[in-house]
């Protein structure tokens, strides 16, 4: 899956995404999502907004035109950190979290979960 799980919704859709990605898979799963810490926000292209706190975040997005960026619904956007936090939380001891740069900053978030070694 590459850049899905940020427009899942909230950190439970999310949860539920991932299980899902689990479920359907018969050796692993393996998706990616762009990096939050990257200062580039990918979707709208603009710069740095992010970093703010969400509520304000949206409320630009929406004032600037991207009004379908402006909701969790459609944009949830993770750091790696909060990857952890979700296959921590489900209890998903085999992955590994891995970053792609780009101009010098982490750009995407590389996830492997492992299911069946064999």
């Amino acid at each position: 899956s590459h850049a899905v799980i940020e427009h899942v919704g909230n950190r439970e859709n999310q949860k539920k995404f991932i299980l899902e990605l689990i479920r359907v898979s018969r050796y692993g799963v393996f998706f990616t999502t762009p990096n939050r810490i990257h200062p580039l926000e990918f979707h709208t292209g603009f710069p740095l907004f992010h970093y703010l706190p969400i509520d304000i975040t949206r409320k630009i997005y929406k004032k600037l035109g991207k009004e379908f960026y402006s909701t969790e619904e459609n944009l949830n956007l993770l750091f790696s950190a909060d990857l952890r936090k979700i296959l921590n939380e489900l209890k998903i001891a085999n992955y590994k979290i891995e970053s792609i740069f780009w101009s010098g900053f982490p750009s995407n978030i590389i996830v492997r979960i492992y299911t069946n070694i064999t």
